[in-house]
């Protein structure tokens, strides 16, 4: 299944199909960006001007594996949870794990934040500050989100970071942050942990890691001579 979106409508094709299988037209979208699914097959949509208390507002927005099931005959569902806080200013990508909990991206705030799944099995609207927002020197603009077999996140800057600029002098990155330096989720509160990658990508090929990494690393170059 592959899932898009437009301005105010989220299209879900089947298979090869040319044409959107069904499609989610909530009066809550604004500028729907990234969607994931839960454990349990509920859809997650981020949205940085999602419509809230007739506004628009950074959000994440729930649906359920019932509505989604149900969108043959009601395509316009209201999201059974809406998540906002001043922490999130433009939520862009997002990656739930295992466990249930969301990682997403925003590339205004300049961070990583994480919500548990306690947190998303909320419903109804409400202000809640995410456990952990990760800030990074090696973070310019995070938008791509994404955990590996091994647990490792991979994140996609929309620009270089300054702070990598003597190593690549240009271009965007790719950064992972491995299993054993993801920070740990706290049980209340808010953690703002600063984090250094543990492997840089750029897109001329070029290519930083921190010791004892290298070996796991496979360079833009390689991957084009595959």
């Amino acid at each position: 299944m592959f899932k898009t979106y437009d301005a105010v409508t989220l299209l879900i094709f089947a298979g090869r199909a040319t044409a959107p299988h069904v499609s989610i037209n909530s009066a809550v979208f604004g500028t729907p960006q990234g969607v994931a699914f839960d454990p349990n097959g509920n859809l997650w949509v981020l949205d940085p001007a999602g419509m809230v208390n007739g506004a628009a507002t950074p959000a994440l927005f729930e649906f359920t594996a019932a509505q989604l099931a149900a969108l043959g005959t009601d395509n316009a569902p209201e999201p059974v949870a809406i998540i906002t806080s001043t922490f999130l200013k433009s939520p862009r990508q997002a990656v739930i794990d295992v466990l249930g909990n969301a990682w997403l991206t925003d590339p205004v705030s300049n961070t990583v934040a994480a919500y548990t799944a306690a947190q998303l099995a909320q419903t109804g609207t409400n202000a809640i500050a995410p456990v952990l927002l990760i800030s990074s020197a090696q973070f310019n603009g995070p938008s791509g989100i994404a955990f590996d077999s091994s647990g490792d996140i991979w994140i996609s800057n929309n620009g270089i970071p300054a702070a990598a600029a003597d190593q690549f002098g240009g271009g965007t990155t790719i950064i992972e942050i491995t299993a054993a330096h993801i920070p740990a989720l706290p049980e209340m509160g808010t953690s703002t942990p600063q984090v250094v990658s543990d492997v840089t990508l750029s897109d001329a090929g070029k290519a930083n890691w921190l010791p004892g990494h290298r070996r796991r690393f496979l360079s833009s170059s390689a991957m084009r001579r595959r």
